[in-house]
C-alpha cells in the first residue's frame, strides 16, 4: 500500500488480519471514526488507523514506514497479534479535539516488534506479553503519555515533556489450597506456618486479615465474617436493619438487641511477615486470613543513552510509578519543572518486595530551583556512577525515596540532596553510601534547620565509606550527613572539609513516630579513619544512649598539632563509647598536668554515679559497680536499690525504679606527666 490517502472511514483505515510481507509507505490515515453513520449500521467501536490482529501467528514481516497519522477518533496503530514487525519513520500526530490517537503494542503473541525514527504526539502503550517485548530506537517523544506494562528497550531516544505510567503485569494472588503450577506450592490458610513457599527467597508473602472490623450502621450477612475488640465473628442470623450492637462475647453464639446472631469464631492474632528462607507465619486457630504471594519479580523497562527534557512549570508529574522496575544506564535528564520528576502511584500490594529504580551513569541537571527527582517506595533504589547538579540557590533540588535497600555509589552530587527512609516495619533494610563526591554551597534549606547533605532514617544498616566532602560556603551551616542509626553504623575513610567551622555530620538514635513502631534495637557504631577539616562528628544523648558499642577514632583533623592523634578533650570524656588503648589527648596541656588519657578498659563512659537516695529521670545513665545503666522507669522518691546485673532486658527494683544494662564502665588513667 504505497502513497495512499485513507480517511473518514467510520471503522478502520486498515486491518491486517492474516498477512505476510506487507508494506504500507508514504500514506496518510487521518479521521477515522468522522464519517457519518450509515443507516442501520453500528459504528465501529474503536476507529483506528490501523489494526493488527486476529491472524495471530500468520501476521509476519510487516513494515510501516514513512506515513502521517492525525485526527483519528481512537488510534493510529493498534498490534495485537504480530511478529516481526517494522514501524519506521512515522509521524503520529496528538491528541487534539478530544480524540485518542495513540499507538498501542499488545497482545500476547507479538515478538521482536521494531519501533525506530517515528516522531510520537500521542498516547503510547506497551502491553506485549511474556513471549517479546518492544524495541524503542531513536524515536522522538512529544509532550506524549507513555503506559509501560511489560518489558521495553528504549534506545537513543528523545523524551521532551512526556508522562510516564510504569504498571507492570502483576502476579496472581495466592489462595488457599490453590496450586500455581507449583510455583508457589499449596498452602491451606488459616494454618501456613509449614508451606513450602515460604521457604523460597522469590517469593514475597504479605499475610492480611480476611475480615473486616465490625461497623456500626453496616447490614451484614449470614456468613460474613468482622473482627472486633482482637476477636473474629461469623454472622449467622442478619437483622431486620442496619447493625447496632457489637459482638463482644467470647465464645459460643449470642444474639444481640439489634437482631443479629454472630458466632464467636476465635481470637485475631496477626501473624508476621514471611519473606526469606527461615521466616515464619504465626499460625491461627478459628482465625480467619488471607494470603497474596508474588512469585517473581517484576518485568523491566530499559533506557539506554536516551534524554528527557521537562519544562513544564505547572505541578505536573513526570513518572507515575505504580508497579515495575525501571533502569537507566547513560541517560540524561535536564529538569525545568515546578514539581516532581517521579511519583508515587501504587496500590495495595504493588509495593510489596518488587518495585526498583536503576540508574548507572546518568547526568541530571535541576535547572528550575524547584525541581525535585521525586518521591516514591522502593524495594530498591540504586544510582551508580551518576552525576547529580543542584541549583545554588534553589531548596527543592532533592530525592525523597523509601526503601529497603538503597546504593549511591560512585556519584557526584553537587548541591543536591537526598533523604532516604527505610519502609516502615519491613524487612532488613540497608542504605550504602561509598565513594561519593559530594559539593555543598547551597543558601536554602530542604528537610529544616541545618538538615542539608544525605539525610538517612529507618535504616537497619548504614555504610558511609570512602566519600569527599566538601562544604563550600563559608557562612551558611549545613550537615553533609545526618543519620538517624538504628543496628548498625560504620562511617569509614571519608574525606571531610568545610570552610565553615559549624559545620557536621549529627547522629541521633532511632527515629520512632505513629508509622515507625518497631522496638528500638541496640547500636553497634564503628566510626574510624575519617579525615576532617572544620568539621565535627557530633552524637546526640539519643545516639549515646542507644549504644551497645561504639568502635574507632571517629576523626582526625589534618590542622591538628599532630596528625593522628586522636580526639583532644579539656578533660575526662563524660559520654560514648571508648576501646582499651584508646588515647585522648589534652586540648591545653600545660606544666604540672598530663598529656592526656588513656582508656584501660572498654566501655561507656560515665560521670554520673549512683547514690541511694537520689531521684533520676527516665534516660538518665548512671555507673555503679563498674556498670552503666540506663533509667527506664523512676520510683516515687528517691532511688534505694542499686542497679546490678548485665542481663540485657530491663530489670525492675522494690523501690519503683527500672534500670536497662548499657555496658561496662570506661575507665581512663592520665598519662605523660609534664614536668
Amino acid at each position: 500500500m504505497l502513497n495512499c490517502n485513507i480517511h473518514d472511514s467510520f471503522s478502520l483505515g486498515a486491518a491486517i488480519t492474516g498477512a505476510q510481507q506487507v508494506v504500507i509507505e508514504n500514506c496518510e490515515f487521518y479521521r477515522m471514526g468522522h464519517s457519518t453513520p450509515v443507516a442501520g449500521r453500528r459504528l465501529y467501536p474503536f476507529p483506528m488507523g490501523i489494526d493488527i490482529e486476529d491472524g495471530t501467528n500468520i501476521n509476519q514481516h510487516i513494515i510501516i514506514r514513512n506515513n502521517i497519522f492525525r485526527d483519528n477518533e481512537s488510534l493510529h496503530i493498534s498490534i495485537v497479534h504480530g511478529r516481526n514487525i517494522l514501524i519506521e519513520n512515522n509521524k503520529f500526530d496528538s491528541v487534539r479535539n478530544g480524540l485518542s490517537g495513540g499507538v498501542v503494542f499488545q497482545g500476547s503473541r507479538g515478538t521482536n516488534i521494531v519501533s525506530q525514527y517515528n516522531q510520537y504526539n500521542c498516547v503510547v502503550g506497551t502491553g506485549q506479553g511474556a513471549s517479546g517485548s518492544v524495541y524503542f530506537k531513536q524515536d522522538t517523544f512529544l509532550n506524549a503519555t507513555m503506559s509501560i506494562n511489560y518489558e521495553s528497550v528504549y534506545e537513543g531516544c528523545m523524551f521532551e515533556d512526556v508522562s510516564f505510567l510504569l504498571m507492570m503485569k502483576a502476579h496472581p494472588d495466592f489462595s488457599a489450597g490453590t496450586n500455581y503450577a507449583g510455583s508457589v506450592g499449596t498452602a491451606v490458610l488459616p494454618s501456613v506456618k509449614n508451606a513450602a513457599w515460604l521457604n523460597n527467597p522469590l517469593y514475597h508473602v504479605l499475610i492480611t486479615p480476611g475480615a473486616l472490623p465490625w461497623s456500626s450502621g453496616t447490614s451484614y450477612t449470614v456468613g460474613k465474617q468482622v473482627t472486633h475488640a482482637g476477636k473474629v465473628y461469623r454472622c449467622t442470623q442478619a437483622g431486620s436493619g442496619k447493625a447496632a450492637n457489637a459482638p463482644t462475647h467470647a465464645n459460643g453464639d449470642h444474639t444481640y438487641a439489634d437482631g443479629y446472631t454472630w458466632s464467636f469464631a476465635g481470637a485475631m492474632i496477626e501473624p508476621a511477615w514471611a519473606t526469606i528462607p527461615g521466616g515464619y507465619t504465626t499460625e491461627i486457630t478459628g482465625s480467619i486470613w488471607q494470603a497474596f504471594a508474588y512469585d517473581a519479580p517484576y518485568d523491566t523497562v530499559t533506557f539506554s543513552h536516551c534524554k528527557f527534557n521537562y519544562n513544564k512549570k505547572e505541578a505536573a508529574r513526570g513518572w507515575l510509578n505504580r508497579r515495575g522496575l525501571a533502569e537507566f544506564k547513560n541517560c540524561k535528564f535536564t529538569l525545568n519543572t515546578s514539581s516532581r520528576l517521579f511519583s508515587d502511584n501504587s496500590q495495595g500490594w504493588d509495593l510489596i518486595g518488587k518495585n526498583a529504580l536503576i540508574f548507572r551513569d546518568c547526568d541530571f541537571r535541576f535547572i528550575n530551583s524547584s525541581a525535585k527527582l521525586g518521591e516514591l517506595s522502593l524495594n530498591r533504589l540504586s544510582i551508580v556512577g551518576c552525576g547529580l547538579y543542584g541549583d545554588k540557590d534553589g531548596w527543592a533540588s532533592a530525592g525523597f525515596w523509601k526503601v529497603n535497600d538503597a546504593l549511591v555509589q560512585n556519584c557526584i552530587l553537587h548541591n543536591f540532596d537526598m533523604k532516604l527512609s527505610g519502609l516502615p516495619n519491613s524487612f532488613t533494610k540497608t542504605a550504602r553510601i561509598k565513594n561519593n563526591r559530594i559539593v555543598l554551597n547551597k543558601e536554602k534549606r530542604v528537610f529544616g534547620a541545618n538538615n542539608e547533605g544525605i539525610y538517612l532514617t529507618n535504616f537497619e544498616n548504614v555504610l558511609i565509606e570512602g566519600n569527599k566532602v566538601s562544604m563550600q560556603h563559608p557562612a551558611q551551616l549545613n550537615r553533609p550527613f545526618t543519620i538517624y542509626a538504628e543496628k548498625l553504623l560504620k562511617i569509614t575513610d571519608n574525606y571531610l572539609e568545610s570552610s565553615y567551622s559549624g559545620n557536621k555530620i549529627e547522629l541521633f538514635g532511632a527515629f520512632r513516630n505513629n508509622v515507625y513502631t518497631a522496638k528500638v534495637p541496640k547500636l553497634t557504631a564503628y566510626i574510624g579513619e575519617n579525615l576532617v577539616h572544620q568539621m565535627t562528628v557530633q552524637q546526640d544523648s539519643t545516639f549515646t544512649a542507644q549504644l551497645l558499642k561504639l568502635l574507632g577514632d571517629i576523626s582526625t583533623d589534618i590542622n591538628a598539632a599532630s596528625v593522628g592523634t586522636g580526639d583532644r578533650m579539656a578533660g575526662i570524656p563524660t559520654s560514648g563509647a571508648y576501646t582499651v588503648g584508646q588515647i585522648l589527648y589534652h586540648a591545653a596541656p600545660a606544666p604540672g598536668g598530663y598529656i592526656g588519657w588513656v582508656c584501660t578498659t572498654t566501655g561507656i563512659a560515665n560521670d554520673t554515679e549512683w547514690t541511694s537516695g537520689s531521684q533520676y529521670t527516665i534516660n538518665t545513665l548512671v555507673n555503679a559497680a563498674g556498670n552503666v545503666y540506663k533509667c527506664t522507669a523512676t520510683g516515687q522518691s528517691g532511688s534505694s536499690n542499686q542497679p546490678a546485673g548485665t542481663a540485657a532486658t530491663e530489670k525492675s527494683y522494690p523501690d519503683g525504679y527500672s534500670w536497662l544494662y548499657i555496658g561496662a564502665l570506661a575507665v581512663f588513667r592520665p598519662f605523660g606527666s609534664i614536668q
